[in-house]
């Protein structure tokens, strides 16, 4: 018995038979892919990749001298610690956002770009960094901007309310924000996908 098919089983066939002859040709590789970002976590509907834990790392990592070159691995340990940072400053942001908190940051976030560009003494690590991270200038300013929002918000609209609240133990800041950001956390939804 013959099976007869259609026009789409036709047109569908044809395509995986063209794919795999040029697969075996060289012209297209079919052996391997490459991943170009993953989901690591998600933030109320906020999507944070890999790529951007990966460059929010390298530079945090530079700032703090944990690594002299970006090009340098990092620990499990660091890039887990810097992934709750970017959930925090996310929904430290989204916070912001919701409150309607407007900052007026331009020449700070020059200084700040400014002084992390610093810390690539030679021009070429720069600009290697940048191409390793498919960046551009925008995006670093980016992330500087928002660092810079999150700390405006937390000392215009956070420190305050720790002043109202002081109890009188003298409560330090840090002790006082955790519970504040354990509050904020539990509000949200966190999936941590990797």
């Amino acid at each position: 018995m013959v099976k007869k098919f259609n026009d789409r089983q036709l047109k569908g066939l044809f395509w995986i038979l063209l794919v795999i002859s040029l697969g075996e040709m060289g012209v297209v590789s079919t052996s391997r892919a490459e991943l170009v970002d993953r989901t690591e976590v998600i933030v109320n509907r906020q999507v944070i990749t890999w790529r951007q834990l990966q460059v929010e790392a390298r530079l945090q990592a530079i700032v703090d001298g944990e690594i002299r070159s970006w090009k340098e691995s990092l620990s499990e340990e660091y890039l887990n610690a810097i992934r709750d940072r970017l959930v925090d400053r996310t929904l430290l942001l989204q916070e912001a956002s919701r409150l309607r908190v407007i900052v007026e940051n331009g020449p700070a976030v020059e200084e700040e770009f400014q002084r992390l560009k610093k810390q690539f003494p030679v021009k070429e690590d720069w600009e290697a960094f940048l191409h390793a991270y498919d960046l551009d200038l925008q995006e670093v300013r980016r992330i500087v901007e928002e660092k810079l929002v999150v700390q405006s918000f937390l000392e215009t609209r956070v420190t305050p309310l720790f002043r109202l609240s002081a109890e009188p133990d003298n409560q330090g800041y840090e002790e006082w924000i955790e519970p504040w950001m354990d509050r904020l956390r539990s509000r949200s939804k966190i999936e941590r996908l990797h």
